[in-house]
């Protein structure tokens, strides 16, 4: 009985710890819209994204440093560059990009839609499921979502959203990615040659960023520090540690439905955007939804187990 007791207290912590892993790391990156955003000022799109990652690298690598990493397996290496391309790469190229044309808030809503793609591949690559009554939660925080930009010009579809929409199925791709390698691999495995995939493909782009970085002002080189470093760098090794951890992969990438909330609430402190009644109102019914989620889901395990 009490072995019973302290392995289930033991799991309860392991679950918190995953959801407080899932939730800083959605904290972190929620950011990375307005200091984009903001960095734009002095960056062309593709230069932003590759002096971004040469300092996520060096995070990365000088973490390696301290722990020791094995070399991947040969067989593994397409799994390592479809991680890069699609986590770093071309998720960074594509949402640089589009965030040009389209603002923050709006671009924010267009990513809170990359968990339900989440859901979709995990559903048809590792047959997951979740309880029946999450559906409800998810439409309440889609609810939200549409409640907080409602006044925005979403229904304008150009290239820029069609461009933020691509990141956010890339973004998806890159977590089920990391539920695979993390079967074979630690978190900082997975993050150092990803990131390492990532700068091969944007070599060639080195002089150019080079260039651009000379002449920016210290706000925006700043801005690029903090998201290489911190958004890219800790943020991303809190993901992959949830991905990780977590039971199931729809549990933690609920918490990104938080991030166009969030990330709003960025855009006042970063950019000066004053978020209006219906922002407020939308962040609260998607607060709901995600607690919902998380009720609905636990409840579910917790029938299962008994």
């Amino acid at each position: 009985m009490m072995t019973l007791e302290t392995d289930g207290a033991i799991m309860k912590k392991r679950e918190n710890l995953t959801l407080i892993l899932a939730f800083g790391a959605t904290l972190i990156g929620a950011s990375a819209n307005a200091l984009s955003k903001f960095a734009l000022q002095d960056f062309s799109p593709i230069p932003l994204a590759f002096i971004r990652h040469v300092l996520t690298a060096v995070f990365f690598l000088s973490a390696a440093i301290f722990n020791k990493i094995r070399l991947p397996k040969l067989k593994d290496i397409p799994w390592f560059l479809l991680s890069g391309f699609s986590g770093y790469a071309a998720f960074s190229l594509f949402f640089n990009l589009g965030l040009e044309t389209v603002d923050v808030s709006v671009a924010s809503m267009i990513m809170g839609t990359f968990p339900i793609m989440t859901v979709i591949l995990a559903a048809i690559v590792f047959k997951e499921k979740i309880a029946g009554w999450s559906y409800a939660a998810v439409a309440v925080e889609f609810v939200g979502i549409i409640i907080m930009f409602a006044s925005k010009d979403f229904l304008n579809f150009n290239l820029g959203t069609a461009l933020i929409f691509v990141s956010a199925f890339l973004l998806a791709v890159y977590n089920v990615t990391q539920k695979f390698l993390i079967k074979k691999y630690t978190p900082l495995e997975i993050c150092v040659y990803s990131i390492l995939a990532c700068l091969l493909m944007m070599s060639f782009y080195a002089p150019q960023s080079i260039a651009e970085l000379s002449a920016a002002s210290a706000p925006s080189i700043w801005a690029v520090i903090i998201l290489g470093i911190i958004v890219c760098g800790v943020g991303t090794l809190m993901w992959s540690a949830a991905v990780g951890r977590t039971k199931k992969l729809t549990t933690i990438t609920n918490f990104s439905f938080l991030t166009p909330f969030l990330a709003t609430l960025y855009g006042v402190l970063i950019l000066s955007e004053i978020p209006t009644l219906r922002t407020l109102i939308g962040g609260i019914v998607i607060i709901f939804g995600s607690f919902l989620f998380q009720y609905f889901n636990r409840k579910k395990d917790i029938s299962v187990t008994e």
